[in-house]
């Protein structure tokens, strides 16, 4: 069995609430501060597979989608408030 994944992207302030409860939670969490990072982490790591989640803003979606071209289920793309 594998334990899935949440890669946080472009959040800190998420990743800090995952990082407060990470002991009751049975998934790991990693945080990456821009898509140059997570992208460097995803080819070395090659996400090909259905065991992660993607967690970032909707600035990003472009990277995700059309670039990348990762799945779409697997991705939560979070919009700023506007104020």
């Amino acid at each position: 069995m594998f334990k899935q994944n949440i890669n946080i992207v472009g959040i800190p302030i998420l990743y800090n609430i995952f990082e407060e409860i990470r002991d009751n939670l049975s998934f790991k969490v990693s945080s990456f501060d821009n898509i140059e990072s997570f992208s460097k982490f995803s080819s070395k790591n090659n996400l090909n597979n259905e065991n992660y989640i993607i967690i970032t803003t909707i600035k990003n979606k472009n990277f995700f989608i059309d670039i990348k071209k990762f799945n779409v289920k697997n991705i939560f793309f979070f919009m700023s408030k506007k104020s």
